[in-house]
């Protein structure tokens, strides 16, 4: 089962979302990670062997580029309100739901639900 880290610009409502679909899920807020700088939370990311949901698109795909092997990347592209995060996050786990092997991959979701799933670095 993928393990769940949100980033601490999304919605903590989203940790009930994945919960409730059966993940385990933490949130970087939760875990007292607020704050942190995003190259500080690749070594929490690695050493829970998360999945890390974000929406800081820009920065986590280059840090994510960098690594060797990760357990995947999920970007809820826009920057929006709590409900639309949780309905675009809903989807994400649908698809997720389909057995998409998220290791060394980006799954992004764009505002009109599109969703783009590729290999990364």
């Amino acid at each position: 089962m993928i393990r769940l880290l949100i980033d601490e610009c999304l919605s903590t409502a989203l940790v009930a979302v994945a919960r409730e679909c059966g993940y385990s899920v933490d949130h970087v807020s939760y875990l007292g990670l607020a704050g942190y700088r995003d190259r500080s939370l690749i070594p929490v990311i690695e050493a829970g062997d998360y999945c890390f949901v974000t929406n800081n698109r820009l920065d986590f795909l280059r840090l994510y580029g960098r690594q060797s092997l990760h357990n995947g990347l999920i970007v809820i592209v826009p920057n929006t309100h709590r409900r639309a995060q949780i309905e675009l996050f809903g989807r994400v786990l649908d698809a997720l739901s389909d057995g998409l092997d998220l290791i060394n991959h980006v799954l992004e979701i764009e505002a009109d639900g599109r969703i783009t799933y590729a290999p990364l670095p």
